[in-house]
């Protein structure tokens, strides 16, 4: 039996959905592999692990065909979510199944300990923002965190295949683990979801005017995407242009919050995501100036901006795999670039008509997922062909 585990590295953080609802056991970027690993191939079992600190005892439930798995945590200061209930279930497992576990972050404590563990098992990581412990220790200076960074040094070769969201972490590791088990890959996008609606027709259903330039940005209201830069790019276009700006997912305990509050600008806070398309498609541009170091790489709200044929200026144009970026937007080199971007877009919007098209050809789900499978499949074959024939 081939079985696929994702394992989360810390308990959830149940902002959207209520404890023990389906959407609570499956909610996240590893259960959305999950699901759509499922809906292009049935050749392997699918698993949902997570550490939770909400149960007392070990629960599941299958949603969606995934059988999803909430296992006792408790919080260690310096370490992270410790589960040893977890770990003992993973140990039985190697034991009756054939598996390979695909880990939902690369830099945390507990990652370590299970590529230490598991070394004889295939293992799989997906970064999803998080940092090496050697960036915090130039930021810290903490002698624990730099111990950190030589643990995992030799605990990482272990693993047998990261996906990145950036190229200087595709780089990062390059220096102590071969560049054949790294690709460079975010999450996918659903293209037939997410697709482009008459802009004219999109900003009526919305209340928007017709004759405005609007900017839009989706997630937390916080720096690190930016924000703070937004809203003075905001005010300066306003001496230019008839110009709104759109802001969605913030929450009243986001550090800029308030800021955005007094702006002017338009806000929502969690929006259901059936309604997103309508918004990217109304838009003119998506704005995030991330510049802070770090900052992950291409996010799914830039991607489905583009799915909805809306170009974007942002600094993680920087990590789209090939040239193709130029059609997809701008990157702004500092705070003060930003403007002239928007304004290009503004004033060049046939330059980019085919953004959608090109992203699609990198970060449609179906494209993600034939990637992700072929290397499920090696890595299965390499580490259970000769035990089969035993």
């Amino acid at each position: 039996m081939k079985k696929i585990i994702h394992i989360y590295h810390r308990a959830y953080d149940a902002i959207c959905y209520p404890v023990n609802s389906d959407a609570y056991y499956l909610d996240g970027w590893g259960s959305l592999v999950a699901r759509y690993t499922l809906k292009y191939t049935k050749k392997y079992l699918i698993e949902n692990w997570r550490p939770e600190i909400n149960v007392q005892k070990p629960q599941q439930r299958k949603v969606e065909g995934i059988l999803c798995r909430l296992f006792p945590s408790t919080y260690i200061r310096h370490f992270g979510d410790w589960s040893s209930a977890m770990l003992k279930e993973l140990i039985k497992e190697t034991k009756k199944n054939e598996i390979l576990i695909h880990h939902c972050n690369i830099h945390s404590n507990l990652f370590y300990l299970i590529a230490f563990l598991f070394r004889n098992i295939p293992i799989v990581a997906q970064q999803h923002g998080d940092s090496p412990p050697l960036i915090r220790f130039r930021q810290t200076k903490r002698p624990t965190t730099l111990l950190t960074h030589f643990i995992e040094r030799a605990v990482l070769r272990n693993v047998d295949h990261f996906f990145v969201l950036r190229k200087w972490e595709r780089e990062f590791l390059s220096r102590f683990l071969s560049k054949s088990k790294i690709t460079l890959q975010t999450m996918g996008v659903n293209f037939d979801e997410f697709k482009p609606i008459d802009k004219k027709l999109a900003r009526k259903k919305l209340g928007l005017s017709q004759n405005k330039k609007i900017i839009l940005y989706v997630g937390k209201f916080y720096k690190l995407k930016g924000v703070d830069i937004i809203l003075k790019v905001f005010q300066n276009l306003k001496k230019r242009y008839d110009v709104e700006l759109i802001l969605i997912g913030g929450s009243p305990k986001d550090p800029l919050y308030e800021d955005v509050r007094i702006s002017g600008a338009r806000f929502y806070g969690y929006l259901p995501h059936d309604e997103l398309p309508l918004y990217f498609s109304a838009a003119d541009v998506y704005l995030l100036p991330a510049f802070l170091p770090e900052y992950a790489g291409i996010d799914v709200a830039t991607i489905e901006s583009l799915a909805c044929g809306t170009p974007i200026v942002s600094t993680t144009l920087n990590d789209f795999p090939t040239d193709e970026w130029k059609a997809l937007g701008k990157i702004p080199t500092n705070e003060e670039d930003v403007v002239k971007c928007v304004v290009d877009i503004f004033e060049n919007p046939e330059l980019f008509k085919n953004c959608r098209e090109i992203a699609k050809k990198y970060y449609d789900w179906e494209i993600i997922i034939n990637r992700t499978v072929r290397v499920y499949d090696i890595l299965f074959e390499e580490y259970y062909a000769n035990k089969r024939d035993l």
